[in-house]
């Protein structure tokens, strides 16, 4: 219950998110993002971050790091490894869009 909590109040930074868009959109170098858009970043970002984390928990009980449903205060933190591992996992199974323009193009 206590992650699930945790992940409830955790937020990103308003300000952050806007700062991180314009830098990566040339759109909002003419106008600001809207806070809606900001909204649905903001979500998305931390459904990311969940699925991440989730992933790199298994894998730490995979590698015997971790035991299996061992969360809370008492389980061992998550390494690096977990969290790359994890990250090529969910890329590897299409878990989010690809980087790579010409392999996911709709157009193509």
């Amino acid at each position: 219950m206590r992650r699930y909590e945790a992940y409830r109040r955790s937020d990103l930074k308003k300000e952050r998110v806007k700062k991180v868009l314009t830098g990566i959109s040339p759109v909002f170098d003419k106008m600001a993002p809207s806070d809606a858009y900001i909204i649905a970043v903001k979500g998305l970002a931390k459904l990311f971050v969940g699925d991440v984390v989730e992933t790199a928990a298994t894998v730490a009980a995979e590698w015997g790091d971790r035991k299996e449903g061992d969360t809370g205060l008492n389980a061992p933190p998550l390494q690096t490894k977990h969290l790359r591992e994890a990250y090529r996992r969910l890329r590897r199974d299409g878990a989010f869009p690809t980087t790579d323009r010409r392999a996911g193009s709709f157009l193509s």
